[in-house]
This record gives C-alpha cells, structure tokens and sequence, in this order.
C-alpha cells in the first residue's frame, strides 16, 4: 500500500507491477477504498493549506501525541 501511495504521488501514475504486487495482497474493493482515502486526505491537504488553516486561539494542539 505505502509503495502504491509512494508511486502515485511521486509519478501521478501506478505501474502494472506495483498494481500486481497489491493485487496478490488485497481485493480490488480494499485497492478501491485505499485510493479512495488517499484521494480525501489529499484533497484536505490542499484545502488546509489554501487556506491557511489554524487553531482558534487558546486550542490545545492534539498531534503529535507525545
């Protein structure tokens, strides 16, 4: 999974191989739903950059947990 969000995100593309590798480990719906999330958390990245999102004043920063 980590070499298939590694690829995509470097390359904008997955091989055939790596798409194979997955494929003997998980079920296409599984590959499906991974893309799926990577797709989401990407598309929060851009919005909470693009707009410079910040704790409200006076919020405790939860992440990293120590």
């Amino acid at each position: 999974m980590i070499e298939l969000a590694r690829e995509f995100y470097r390359t904008k593309k997955v091989s055939s191989a790596t798409f194979a590798r997955l494929s003997k480990h998980f079920p296409p719906r599984d590959i499906v739903d991974l893309v799926a999330l990577m797709g989401n958390y990407a598309g929060t990245a851009l919005l909470l950059a693009t707009f410079g999102m910040q704790l409200p004043p006076g919020e405790t920063v939860l992440l990293p947990v120590p």
